[in-house]
């Protein structure tokens, strides 16, 4: 494993360490090793990550509380970087233990993302995907998304928190992947986006809240299994997917939808079931058991209970919602039928109640 310090890297949170870095990335794949980040504050103005480098490991895996303590890369101001690293041309890659930190996301911020891979098609890497594995990284305060994948393929993220950012925690243009154990905080936008194509990915065990519009917000997303997530907080609906087919979601804990804390999109605060914990538009296929839907109170405003739907239904097919708790699911109607239904729509056996009064 090859050193940073070996190439001069100082990690004292001042000096660009940006060449020395960059140096010992390059070494390492031309060797075929890892390359290792100790304990320090490196700042650096972009790294690109070429291909051969098996992986990029810290000395302290990510932590909610001491997130920018230990083995840390610290994007600079004094330079135009898509991203902190750059992984678009490489694969097979491990990156462990490493906090990875922007410069905020005020209007003065520069665009950039934490990590990246843009890949110009779906199937990149002739079909074998990028696999990547995301072990135990704290990426946060990018003006644009903390981890944004466009078309990457056999992607590992768990034990990570991806938050603060001015977009998304995770855009998601993926396939074949696993998201586990992960947290996704405090996001202007989403804690997770895709809105072009994401398929065969599986979600379990994270907590997605204090995200400003939605805490998973899908378009076009296929065989999907989403099973003992908290989503808390969300800004509009804490779980949305249209035009999408054969998902599986399951003992999934929804509380405090519905609740901004910041300006939203026009598009959002126009339509009035977008105050939900769990809107369905246009899918087919998809299994809703297990799951459940608790309002709570926005902020410390006595009465105002969010969100203002349960869940919402529109132009579904076989599909099935049962076996769900919306005790107290919202102020306005725990299940929200917009109709435009095919068939084979099953919707039983669910317990529903509005909000009356205190029931945290």
């Amino acid at each position: 494993m090859i050193d940073i310090t070996t190439f001069g890297a100082v990690g004292d949170g001042a000096t660009d360490d940006t060449a020395a870095v960059q140096a010992a990335l390059d070494a390492a794949a031309a060797a075929g090793e890892a390359v290792r980040v100790p304990e320090g504050r490196f700042s650096v103005r972009g790294l690109a990550v070429p291909n051969g480098v098996r992986g990029i490991q810290g000395d302290s895996p990510a932590s909610y509380q001491n997130h920018r303590t230990g083995s840390v890369l610290e994007l600079r101001r004094d330079g135009a970087a898509r991203a902190l690293l750059d992984l678009s041309g490489c694969k097979d890659l491990f990156s462990r233990d490493l906090a990875l930190v922007g410069f905020g996301r005020g209007r003065d911020a520069p665009p950039a993302c934490g990590l990246l891979v843009d890949l110009p098609e779906h199937g990149g890497h002739n079909g074998l995907g990028s696999c990547l594995v995301l072990d135990g990284l704290c990426v946060e305060d990018f003006s644009l998304d903390c981890i944004h994948l466009q078309n990457a393929g056999v992607v590992t993220i768990r034990h990570c928190i991806a938050g603060g950012a001015g977009r998304h925690g995770l855009l998601a243009h993926l396939w074949d992947g696993w998201i586990l154990d992960c947290m996704f905080p405090g996001n202007v936008r989403c804690g997770i986006y895709a809105d072009e194509s994401v398929a065969s990915l599986t979600l379990t065990g994270n907590r997605i809240e204090w995200n400003n519009e939605a805490g998973i917000w899908c378009r076009n997303a296929y065989r999907l299994s989403l099973v003992g997530n908290t989503i808390d907080y969300s800004g509009c609906v804490g779980m949305h997917f249209e035009d999408s087919n054969a998902l599986a979601i399951s003992g999934n804990v929804f509380w405090r939808s519905g609740c901004p804390f910041g300006p939203i999109q026009p598009e959002l605060a126009s339509d009035p079931y977008a105050n939900a914990h769990a809107r369905f538009k246009r899918c087919r296929g998809v299994a809703f058991s297990g799951n459940v839907l608790h309002a709570g109170l926005h902020g410390d405003v006595p009465g105002a209970w969010r969100p203002h739907h349960g869940l919402v239904l529109e132009g579904l097919s076989h599909s099935a919602f049962t076996g769900n708790s919306l005790w107290g699911a919202g102020d306005k109607a725990a299940i929200a039928d917009l109709g435009g239904h095919g068939e084979g729509l099953v919707v039983a056996n669910n317990a529903t109640s509005l909000v009356e009064g205190p029931c945290d």
